[in-house]
């Protein structure tokens, strides 16, 4: 169930996503299928953050020291090369025009941006708390410290320290960036790249909801963060491969936040009220449904109790297939499974990508009524 009141979303129960459980497994001794969130708004920095209370605290962290989920950029992940790819552009150019000699990585997950600037001839290292990372570290020959950030031990001054798919995880995201000074050169940038929220945001879709990420960036809201944070930022933009967000700045006095009053983020909350109400009706319309994307799916199942038989989940990860999320007993088909047994209706619950797999959907299954997320919540 969801209540949504003034600047306040709550999700009662929400599958907590943090691994996919393959066939057979059994639940994690600490870690609980599922939990509640709450989403607020942080006025100062006109930005979209959970409220996370001391058990969720907890449980986050023995999630990263467990983690068998480490991203999309770890070696035979469906999406690396194309995420891996559009990353490294965007880092190669900060490397050529900031003149980077040495780089350190913070949440480093497969190594792979680290291996390939050590290629470029870059002094690399990464610091990362997941067992996952230390052994591609290993096999990779790069340094990877065993450690939340900051490390324990000092560290040689970072022409560029950089990280993907960190910030959101952070609870106070301009205290954790201006913990990166002391790691920098005098003149040392930081690159930062986080999942785009700019449109989920202005539409009031609660797509973007996960438990393990505490913030919800916007272009507006993630240069304000880094300006609060020390940093005069050079540049935003939206990635060119998959829903990202980039961002490089350089250590020093900055212009400050800025107005934050008057954002899409002060109106998400009167946006979501409506936009759940047509999904609602709209969902409520074809009980038989499947739904393609099951991370993004999840907050709209879990706000309309809808986890039951009769649904079903689609997503093309490979090392995904038949596995589920903990807390959505749904086992988690494949394109192949819905060629060969089509569900009358399907919703694809992704903006990044929802044309692309709605076409995918009608090729090998013409029958199908297939609606993607930004119908099922337009106006």
């Amino acid at each position: 169930m969801i209540e949504v009141s003034g600047e306040r979303l709550a999700i009662a129960d929400l599958p907590l996503y943090w691994r996919i459980r393959k066939p057979g497994e059994g639940p994690h001794p600490a870690i609980p299928a599922s939990l509640p969130l709450t989403l607020r708004l942080d006025r100062a920095l006109g930005l979209l953050a959970q409220e996370v209370d001391e058990r969720l605290r907890k449980v986050l962290r023995e999630v990263y020291l467990a983690e068998s989920n480490i991203g999309y950029l770890q070696e035979g992940h469906t999406l690396a090369k194309g995420y891996g790819e559009d990353l490294f552009r965007f880092l190669s150019a900060a490397v050529e025009a900031e003149g980077v000699r040495r780089a350190l990585e913070i949440g480093c997950g497969g190594c792979l941006m680290l291996a390939a600037l050590a290629e470029r001839g870059v002094a690399v290292a990464g610091v990362d708390p997941s067992p996952v990372a230390a052994e591609a570290g290993r096999r990779k020959g790069v340094e990877v410290i065993s450690s939340f950030f900051p490390p324990p031990a000092p560290l040689e001054p970072a022409d560029l320290i950089f990280h993907a798919d960190v910030l959101e995880h952070v609870e106070d995201p301009v205290a954790f960036l201006g913990s990166h000074h002391p790691f920098l050169a005098e003149r040392g940038c930081v690159a930062v790249a986080v999942p785009d929220s700019t449109e989920s945001v202005a539409l009031g879709d609660i797509s973007m909801l996960m438990h393990q990420h505490v913030n919800y960036f916007t272009l507006a809201s993630l240069r304000r963060t880094v300006s609060a944070a020390g940093f005069t930022v050079l540049k935003v933009e939206k990635s060119g491969y998959g829903g990202s967000l980039y961002c490089l700045a350089r250590r020093g006095k900055a212009a400050g936040p800025g107005d934050a009053s008057d954002g899409d983020e002060a109106r998400f909350f009167e946006r979501a009220r409506a936009a759940l109400g047509r999904a609602r009706a709209r969902i409520a319309a074809r009980p038989a449904a499947g739904f393609y994307m099951p991370l993004r799916a999840a907050p709209y199942l879990a706000a309309f109790d809808l986890a039951r038989p009769g649904v079903r989940v689609f997503d093309d990860t490979a090392h995904w297939h038949r596995g589920q999320i903990d807390g959505l007993p749904l086992p988690i088909e494949n394109i192949g499974d819905l060629a060969a047994d089509p569900p009358p209706s399907v919703f694809v619950m992704s903006l990044t990508f929802g044309d692309v797999v709605r076409d995918k959907v009608r090729r090998v299954a013409p029958g199908v009524e297939v609606s993607t997320l930004r119908e099922l919540l337009a106006a």
